[in-house]
């Protein structure tokens, strides 16, 4: 099933999906057919950013900003931390550091 690959690296989203696919086997086998289908939505939350947190202590998010200021390049801040650059870049966001920031 494509559509669940799809969703496998998104687990919130992917219980609504398995919720839903089994109210449709339900209903295909005659155990009752619902005017309309209703999908429950789980709470949403941000998987990349709890995992981020859980992994960097404030201590090391602090020298990651001190590192970058300092000139580091985002790919020696992702392979020194262990996350991807995309995480790095978004915590550099978060912290208000900018480009123009950086020594030279």
């Amino acid at each position: 099933m494509e559509l669940a690959r799809r969703y496998s690296n998104q687990p919130d989203l992917l219980d609504d999906l398995v919720r839903l696919r089994d109210q449709l086997a339900r209903e295909r086998d005659g155990r009752g057919v619902p005017d309309a289908l209703t999908v429950k939505s789980s709470p949403r939350r941000d998987p990349k950013r709890v995992r981020i947190t859980r992994r960097m202590s404030a201590d090391d998010v602090a020298e990651l900003v001190r590192l970058r200021r300092e000139g580091a390049t985002v790919a020696v801040l992702a392979e020194r931390f262990a996350i991807g650059g995309t995480a790095v870049k978004k915590l550099l966001r978060e912290h208000k550091v900018r480009r123009i920031d950086l020594k030279r």
